[in-house]
């Protein structure tokens, strides 16, 4: 089981993608460690990978949405990504970032993340929100 974040920037309302070695876009996410709880492990797995830590009042008022195997919190923050190597494994999991449109987000990323985002993305378009005003 695993869990990671959903991040949109709410000033450029653009979404963050990290880009792994085949191109693809990912969200900044992985696996519980025996003890986490699942909102515990996202912020964890963000920092790990992307050195941005969710404050509390970055988290956005939906979710958390469950495909099974994941859950994606959502969060708005203005804070800048960097990737950098794993502190216990050495490895740099993502190639880079970017900050995209749905629809280019959805064209590009890894394919098992689609459905969770579509549902995340009907979700926004129910509150209005900035990001998807245009996609849906």
């Amino acid at each position: 089981m695993g869990a990671g974040f959903f991040i949109v920037n709410p000033s450029s309302n653009l979404l963050l993608a990290l880009v792994d070695n085949n191109g693809l876009y990912d969200f900044p996410k992985g696996t519980k460690d025996k003890e986490e709880q699942p909102l515990e492990t996202a912020r964890r797995e963000c920092f790990e990978e992307c050195s941005i830590l969710i404050e509390e009042d970055e988290l956005m008022n939906c979710g958390p949405f469950f495909d099974g195997k994941l859950f994606l919190f959502c969060a708005e923050t203005e804070k800048h990504p960097a990737i950098l190597r794993n502190a216990k494994s050495g490895i740099i999991e993502h190639s880079g970032y970017a900050w995209v449109k749905p629809e280019e987000f959805l064209a590009k990323c890894v394919p098992y993340l689609q459905p969770i985002t579509k549902k995340i993305f009907l979700e926004l378009s129910k509150r209005a929100h900035p990001l998807v005003a245009s996609y849906i």
